[in-house]
């Protein structure tokens, strides 16, 4: 229902006659609030009747004042948008939404109509102001009327021409758009250009394109991938013409050809440069030449202490199958070979066919000597299966050279041949060989090779042993002990854990050996409890064996076996090892403790634990690592970090536990700070089980 209106308000048509009828609130800030909006705007009473509309508002739909004030303003939105202004008009959330209205004449307006919402007193009032977006055709109509010739020229170009404005807005774009990218001119115009630019190339573009705004002058030639709607990336190559200041564009021009087909030759031209197109398809010595001296600049100019390596891989007999078969069979074998190659090492290395029956493979990274054996190993059972080249099998070996940068060289010939020299040596000593091109790398791989192969025989002969390291409180007494892995190897005699603990981790063999250390540490604290001792006794896991998913059904299988006293048992774990595996070892900690096993974290400080992450896990005791406490009583930064995790434990309710005491400087520095327990060679060294009874247990 309208609401009854002075004639004299209806015939007000000035804006400041306007804000007459709203209500009483300070005029100052209606008028500058007004001036603020371009375009249409209409404001509701908290009745939900208008009680103004400027001028523009009035001219968009061709109504009267005296028609607009009073009236529902829905019966301007057609009925497929009626529902959905009635909900942001009565949800009072600040929106724009792009829709139609209807013209007193009954044509349709497209616009885009920003809901908000005014609050003044204990009044509420609701606004609109609408944007005319059919003005985005006005470019377009200007360049009709400059002759349809033109325009037939530029629709029928092989070239799209686009104008956007100042904030990347496409105002227009010509309709061969459609061809070459598969929008429509329709879906493309009042969309950012950067939309429809590949992600990588979308700062390059912005910055060439502010270029061209801040400095009034064409764009050079930018090239760059473009959506299509198929979700498929088009090479183009544009140019742009400032002309924001004619007021007839006032906009950026951009004149754009599809290059895609060029730049597939060019990249084609490439490939056959760069790879070995005719046999492998693998990347060619010029390819793996550029590579390996980006690592090395790379290497140098980080001042890293990365190491990586060159292998060169020579087919042993290739001769004889291409003198027996043919080249084209021999040629057939090289791409298999080249095949298995490629699928078989990292990501990060790089195979390339040197030449005849030669591959170099460049090795990106080199941890360690055994790093080098586990690649040689590798290899070599990559020719372990036959080759299949049409009906015939061949088995074939492969002899191997390795140089490694910087101890072999630091420029690229001299790894490369290097490695040659090394692999011809190989070929030199017999078939499916290696050498190393490093005499020393050489002597501490072979090293390596035959520990490995004792530890094998170690761990089904049982030549590890579980020592014991006691635990002190405050007042020095016996609080426990933790167990620790030594292995009496009848070759070389009692091997500390520092020998062998990487090599094992790096193999998988800490598995297997950590379970037996549980077995004997089990077996040896139910003999203990029977001795009258009831001391919690620690037993260290490695983060590989807490990896294995047969981890909780070997713990309660060796439990019953043993029949320990759960209660006397402590299971460590080192912080990285549980952050490394967050999600997995959460489930298995708490499984664990439903065992009615303690649980401390080792190592803490070293891991980077976050508090939300040490709160969730259910974790005893807290392990202040020994590289903290070497340091203490002098290093401000070590006693920060020492006191952080006493205070931490303290206020949690974790037991607090320091290794490697050395000295007495360190026991009364952390007994000053609360600290509960302490263990290290201040206190005894790890002892034998049965050094440990007669020293704590026996009386």
């Amino acid at each position: 229902m309208k609401k009854n209106i002075n004639t004299s308000e209806t015939a007000r048509t000035s804006e400041n006659k306007n804000v007459g009828n709203l209500p009483q609130m300070n005029r100052y800030f209606t008028r500058d609030l007004i001036k603020q909006i371009a375009g249409g705007l209409i404001i509701y009473d908290s009745s939900g009747e208008i009680i103004y509309a400027n001028s523009d508002l009035i001219s968009l739909l061709g109504s009267g004042i005296e028609q607009m004030y009073g009236e529902d303003f829905s019966r301007h939105v057609p009925v497929e948008y009626a529902e959905i202004f009635r909900n942001r008009l009565e949800s009072g959330v600040i929106r724009a939404e792009e829709m139609e209205l209807l013209h007193m004449s009954g044509l349709k307006i497209p616009v885009k109509i920003k809901f908000g919402e005014l609050h003044h007193k204990s009044e509420t009032l609701k606004f609109l102001s609408v944007e005319d977006l059919s003005k985005i055709n006005r470019y377009r109509d200007a360049l009709n009327e400059s002759g349809k010739v033109f325009r037939k020229i530029i629709e029928n170009s092989t070239e799209v021409i686009a104008i956007i404005d100042e904030n990347w807005i496409i105002q227009y774009i010509s309709d061969s758009s459609e061809k070459l990218f598969g929008f429509s001119p329709y879906e493309s115009v009042g969309n950012s250009i950067l939309d429809y630019i590949h992600p990588d190339d979308r700062g390059y573009v912005e910055k060439k394109l502010l270029a061209c705004i801040s400095s009034c002058a064409a764009l050079s030639v930018a090239e760059f991938r473009y959506m299509h709607k198929d979700g498929s990336w088009r090479d183009i190559q544009v140019n742009a013409s400032n002309i924001l200041n004619d007021p007839l564009i006032n906009g950026i021009i951009l004149h754009a050809r599809d290059i895609s087909d060029l730049k597939k030759a060019e990249e084609q031209a490439a490939h056959y440069q760069l790879y070995d197109t005719h046999v492998t398809r693998l990347p060619n010595i010029s390819l793996l030449k550029t590579r390996l001296q980006l690592e090395i600049v790379k290497v140098q100019e980080r001042k890293q202490d990365k190491i990586f390596g060159v292998m060169s891989l020579g087919i042993d007999r290739y001769k004889n199958i291409n003198n027996l078969h043919g080249r084209e069979t021999g040629d057939m074998l090289l791409n298999k070979i080249g095949e298995r190659l490629k699928n078989s090492f990292r990501g990060d290395d790089l195979v390339a066919r040197y030449g005849g029956d030669v591959f170099i493979i460049l090795l990106s990274y080199i941890a360690r000597s055994y790093d080098l054996k586990d690649i040689i190993k590798k290899t070599q059972e990559l020719f372990s299966g036959p080759f299949l080249v049409g009906t015939r099998s061949f088995n074939i070996t492969a002899s191997m050279g390795i140089s490694v940068f910087p101890v072999d060289g630091d420029e690229v010939e001299q790894l490369i041949n290097n490695s040659q020299a090394a692999m011809y040596r190989a070929k030199e000593a017999g078939t499916g060989g290696y050498c190393l091109f490093d005499p020393k790398m050489h002597d501490e791989l072979i090293y390596n090779l035959r520990l490995e192969e004792e530890l094998k025989d170690a761990i089904t002969k049982g030549e590890f042993e579980a020592f014991y390291q006691p635990k002190f409180d405050a007042m020095d007494r016996l609080s426990g002990a933790e167990t620790l892995i030594r292995w009496r190897s009848p070759k070389r005699g009692l091997i500390p854990p520092g020998i062998f603990i990487p090599l094992v981790e790096k193999n998988g063999m800490i598995v297997d050996i950590g379970y037996i250390i549980l077995r004997k540490a089990c077996e040896q604290i139910r003999i203990w409890a029977g001795m009258g001792f009831s001391k919690r006794v620690a037993i260290n896991f490695a983060p590989a064996q807490f990896k294995d998913p047969e981890l909780l059904d070997t713990i309660e299988k060796i439990i019953l076996e043993t029949g320990v006293n759960r209660e006397m048992v402590e299971f460590e774990i080192t912080e990285s090892g549980i952050i490394e595996n967050s999600k997995e070892a959460l489930m298995k900690l708490f499984k664990i403790r439903t065992l009615g096993i303690k649980i401390a974290m080792d190592d803490f400080g070293t891991g980077l634990s976050s508090l939300s992450n040490l709160i969730a896990y259910p974790i005893d005791v807290l392990k202040i690592d020994k590289s903290f406490v070497d340091k203490l009583p002098g290093n401000e930064e070590a006693k920060i970090v020492v006191n952080s995790i006493i205070s931490l434990a303290n206020n949690l309710g974790y037991e607090v536990v320091a290794e490697g005491i050395e000295s007495s400087g360190q026991l009364e520095y952390l007994k000053e700070k609360k600290c509960e327990f302490f263990q290290g060679y201040y206190y005894s060294e790890p002892l034998t089980a049965s050094d440990f009874e007669k020293k704590y247990i026996t009386v």
